[in-house]
């Protein structure tokens, strides 16, 4: 998966780091820290592969101090390796909101419109880790 230049995204997003918790078929708790959010979906980077198409349920914390519960559908998976942690594998995930109602999509928007006019540079800087990643697609 190339980029070519063109942004074709279809929603806004901000980075800023959130806490999620997943919960997948099989009532298995997975927490961590998007990468980035948007009314439409988020990006998280996680210890474990989940299947693409898979519906998961999720709990996203501190969005204008509310937490927002609701559905989602993992859309891409790809593999990163972290190189100062004996290469262990994280996964890249991009996960859209399915089931969520139109009250938190209004908490979202209006989070991503305080975030931008708070810190311009929002849109344009990842939020980093402490380690730099290389993406292997899979």
């Amino acid at each position: 998966m190339n980029w070519d230049g063109i942004n074709r995204r279809k929603f806004v997003r901000v980075k800023f780091p959130c806490i999620i918790t997943t919960y997948t078929p099989k009532t298995h708790t997975i927490s961590a820290h998007t990468q980035n959010i948007s009314t439409g979906g988020l990006r998280v980077i996680i210890e474990e592969r989940l299947k693409a198409s898979s519906t998961i349920d999720l709990t996203i914390y501190d969005i204008n101090q509310k937490t927002i519960n609701c559905k989602g559908i993992i859309r891409w998976v790809f593999t990163r390796k972290v190189p100062h942690i004996n290469d262990l594998p994280f996964f890249d995930t991009g996960i859209e909101f399915t089931e969520i109602k139109d009250e938190y999509i209004l908490e979202i928007e209006n989070f991503i419109s305080s975030a931008d006019s708070s810190d311009s540079k929002t849109k344009e800087e990842e939020t980093s880790l402490a380690f730099d990643f290389d993406t292997n697609s899979q």
